[in-house]
């Protein structure tokens, strides 16, 4: 009897303690589970932000409007021609709370306290970086029995900026536009020192993408400026420095520049290798090696064939509508032969495949890598991408 009855006394025991293991294993297997749809609703939150910071930095140019602009496109998905909601959670039910958009002109990336976060700038000059934070509220099923909490809490935040680009792996023109201006040492009757970001061009004007090869040589020909032939120059180069730049140029001349006396049009880089037709697949959007210029470009020049196929692929890319006719092009220094910076230009829908046919296009500024749009500054091409 007595061994029976501490049998059942066992029992009993084992009994409460499978209820209260139950209780805790159900538990734990509550948490895992609600962890588990935290981890998703964490992760939509994260491609929220991700997507919407993205789209705000693309809208910034410089302006309240361009900050008006940016804040509409992370909270309300208002992104040029798109007017649907951002992605929401719950099966697309549930918009995320407490977004956050601020912008800030300097953060690095290395450092998330840096930066001059503000919701609210007073103008829209210098804000390039954008940072987005969301939160959403997930119920909890199972997790109480152990936390008590009945909602939890997944919040993500992105920030992406307009980074000025110093590499090039598509729509890069094999020609070097020469600056109506030098960071040389200015030579007497010649170019003035740069100071302007635009390096004395002006938007919606034609200038020389390539020159002819004998462009040189017969306009400065005995060393004198040969009027009759600025016909054949692109008119923005003629009215350049108030008139002056043809005038300025033939002093460069004088002064025994190798690189314009040198000057056929085309340049290279160690990647390309002076392959004119890996240039025009370039032009056309072919993703190739990607072109660091950081020195000085060597100039080379090559047979009909290849300046027919980059004249085919300048007149493909001058027929699409914009931004597609936009290509990006090293300006260069006449004196040193430095690059000053990569910009925008409109190509035209035909040109010459004579080697001696100087070709023009129209100069954009700064601008957006892949849209073509305007950028916050407007010294270089630029691109949208996430910092953190």
């Amino acid at each position: 009897m007595r061994a029976g009855a501490g049998s059942w006394k066992r029992r009993g025991v084992v009994l409460i303690l499978f209820a209260i293991s139950a209780v805790v294993i159900f538990g734990f297997i509550g948490l895992a589970f609600d962890l588990g749809r935290l981890y998703i609703v964490r992760n939509e939150a994260q491609g929220y932000c991700d997507a919407a910071a993205l789209a705000a930095a693309s809208m910034l140019n410089g302006t309240i409007n361009g900050i008006t602009a940016a804040r509409s496109a992370a909270q309300t998905g208002q992104y040029y021609a798109s007017t649907g909601a951002w992605k929401a959670y719950h099966f697309q039910n549930t918009q995320f709370q407490n977004v956050t958009v601020e912008f800030a002109t300097q953060y690095v990336a290395s450092n998330p306290a840096s930066g001059d976060w503000t919701q609210n700038p007073t103008d829209g000059a210098g804000y390039r970086f954008v940072r987005v934070t969301a939160s959403g509220q997930v119920p909890m099923y199972l997790s109480p029995i152990l936390t008590g909490q009945s909602t939890g809490t997944a919040a993500a935040s992105a920030v992406a900026a307009q980074v000025k680009m110093t590499t090039m792996d598509q729509g890069l023109v094999p020609f070097a536009p020469f600056a109506h201006c030098t960071m040389g040492t200015p030579i007497p009757g010649g170019l003035p020192a740069c100071t302007d970001p635009f390096l004395g061009f002006v938007e919606g004007q034609e200038y020389t993408l390539r020159w002819g090869a004998s462009t040189f040589q017969q306009t400065f020909k005995n060393n004198e400026l040969q009027t009759s032939e600025l016909s054949s120059w692109c008119q923005g180069d003629v009215a350049a420095n108030g008139g002056q730049y043809p005038n300025q140029l033939l002093e460069v001349w004088k002064y025994d520049s190798q690189l314009l006396q040198n000057k056929t049009g085309f340049w290279s880089s160690d990647q390309v290798a002076g392959n004119a037709n890996n240039y025009a697949e370039m032009i056309s959007g072919w993703q190739g090696e990607p072109v660091e210029v950081d020195e000085n470009l060597p100039g080379f020049d090559t047979g009909p064939p290849q300046i027919s196929s980059i004249a085919k692929a300048l007149e493909d890319r001058g027929a699409m509508p914009y931004p597609g006719n936009i290509v990006y092009a090293p300006i260069v220094d006449p004196i040193t032969g430095e690059v000053l910076g990569f910009y925008c230009f409109r190509v035209l829908e035909s040109y010459s495949s004579s080697g001696n046919a100087n070709w023009c296009a129209v100069f954009e500024g700064g601008c957006q890598y892949g849209s073509g749009r305007d950028t916050v500054n407007q010294d270089g091409v630029y691109e949208i991408r996430l910092v953190r």
